[in-house]
């Protein structure tokens, strides 16, 4: 293997130590990276699509077929200049850290399952995050056709309570099992079973499963009903809202659409599910107008306003839309005065 200083990436490092490897950005959902536009986003020549807190969110899996059937994964997070681009510095400081602890090469095995020293770039995800990102991972590799590979349907207790929640209990089934079922639900029997017994399933499952529908493309018909959903599950509203992040681009749209145009205070968790899941739809002008209204009023102090507004400048697909707002001299007093308010603050904008 090449010496560790004349290695510069993650990437290099994890191809150098002859492993396979996947990369997951949950920094917004859960969406597979591909390698060569993560080595983009390692190397500065790409920005990172939709940081999250100043930092890229990352969920990298490797293996090495050669020494054992083992898979291992790090959580990192990687801070993001202005321009959304990943710091080298923070880079160079992990990729010092792997090699100051698993050596060179990754071929100790002992080591691995130790896993990385707490550091900066480290970080711990939810039993949630985790499960949806092992499920994630298992889905990936059955889709590849990879041997051995995860099958849903054969965790026969899992599969038995979602088909007939009346019968069995639920009370033993696991996240991660919820999971690996869920993320297939592009499969038709998976897809079926949902649109037949969710809403028979009690919380704690629904919520489960709604999660996991947050990283997965789902069906139109899938989406028309989690959209029928929402004003009838009024504690679960912003999970199905999460729920449609990739789903039927018409739908989720109109919901929103729907959500904006109530005269109603709306709930501040509502809010940044919009902006956290779909600020894409805020690069309509009329709609980011609507919602960033929606926010000003949300809390009398603009807490809401300002934080929106720092999550959303960081998404260079929407950084330019919410500059064009702020600018627009065509604006309702709470508004001016979040914007006033904003300005004081920063300074700048």
């Amino acid at each position: 293997m090449q010496e560790a200083r004349s290695i510069s990436t993650i990437s290099e490092f994890l191809l150098h130590a002859g492993t396979e490897y996947i990369v997951l950005d949950v920094s917004r959902g859960i969406r597979i990276v591909d390698n060569q536009r993560f080595f983009e986003y390692e190397n500065c020549t790409h920005a990172f699509p939709h940081p999250r807190q100043t930092h890229a969110w990352l969920c990298i899996m490797f293996w090495n077929k050669k020494l054992n059937s083992e898979h291992y994964i790090w959580y990192v997070k990687l801070p993001v200049d202005e321009n959304s681009l990943i710091v080298a510095a923070a880079r160079d400081q992990f990729l010092q850290i792997v090699v100051d602890s698993l050596g060179k090469s990754i071929d100790d095995e002992q080591r691995l399952k130790h896993g990385l020293p707490e550091n900066p770039c480290v970080f711990t995800p939810s039993q949630q995050m985790r499960a949806d990102c092992n499920a994630k991972f298992k889905k990936y590799l059955a889709d590849n056709d990879v041997e051995d590979a995860f099958k849903p349907l054969d965790d026969s207790s899992t599969w038995t309570y979602l088909q007939a929640p009346s019968v069995q209990r639920w009370e033993t089934l696991s996240v991660q099992n919820i999971a690996d079922i869920i993320v297939f639900a592009d499969q038709t029997d998976i897809e079926e079973c949902l649109l037949k017994h969710l809403e028979q399933y009690p919380g704690p499952v629904l919520n489960c499963i709604l999660s996991t529908l947050e990283g997965i493309s789902i069906s139109e018909k899938l989406s028309k009903y989690l959209g029928s959903l929402f004003y009838k599950y009024t504690q679960e509203q912003a999970l199905i809202l999460r729920a449609l992040t990739n789903g039927n681009l018409n739908i989720k749209t109109q919901l929103i659409d729907d959500i904006l145009a109530t005269n109603d205070k709306l709930d501040v968790e509502l809010l940044v599910v919009i902006a956290g899941r779909h600020w894409h739809l805020l690069r309509d002008s009329e709609r980011l107008s609507r919602y960033m209204k929606k926010v000003a009023e949300a809390m009398p102090d603009f807490t809401l306003f300002k934080g929106i507004y720092s999550d959303l400048v960081q998404i260079p697909s929407v950084r330019d839309h919410l500059l064009d707002f702020l600018r627009n001299p065509e604006r309702s007093d709470v508004v001016a005065s979040a914007i006033g308010d904003l300005l004081s603050s920063t300074g700048h904008v």
